[in-house]
């Protein structure tokens, strides 16, 4: 089981997801104030008002921002956030403004989505070379063609 605290001011309903099947839960700007202004070539810490607690059951919470978010000039700093088991803090996003202008975000405003996956804690073991060299090679990305 997955659990969560959140900020009843932004979740009154707690988590919701915009459309039924939708994997991602909606995560608002919980900014105390009515505006956020991120700098232009700025990177600004948005609290996000959730706290999850997924200990022990198997799984890990993603953070990605909607794909609304980069028509503004916005994007996660650190790309997509892992929010390991062990995290007890309120989540946050690291946006980072690319544009030569403010962005302003408003009190409320859906910007990241939380995706709950499956943990696999796998063993890994390191070894001086691999024995079965694959046929495909090691040309790297796009090398296979379009």
């Amino acid at each position: 089981m997955i659990t969560y605290i959140s900020n009843q001011e932004f979740y009154p309903e707690g988590l919701t997801r915009q459309h039924q099947g939708d994997q991602g839960f909606d995560l608002k700007v919980c900014h105390l104030e009515p505006t956020l202004v991120i700098p232009p070539k700025t990177t600004v810490m948005v609290p996000l008002g959730v706290k999850d607690r997924t200990m022990h059951s198997g799984w890990y919470a993603a953070l990605y921002a909607r794909s609304s978010l980069q028509k503004r000039g916005l994007f996660l700093a650190n790309g997509v956030g892992v929010i390991d088991q062990g995290y007890t803090g309120e989540i946050q996003a690291p946006l980072y403004n690319v544009t030569d202008e403010p962005v302003i975000l408003l009190k409320g405003e859906r910007i990241c989505q939380l995706v709950f996956h499956a943990a696999f804690n796998q063993n890994v073991t390191q070894v001086s070379e691999f024995v079965d060299e694959e046929a495909r090679g090691d040309a790297g990305f796009g090398s296979t063609g379009a």
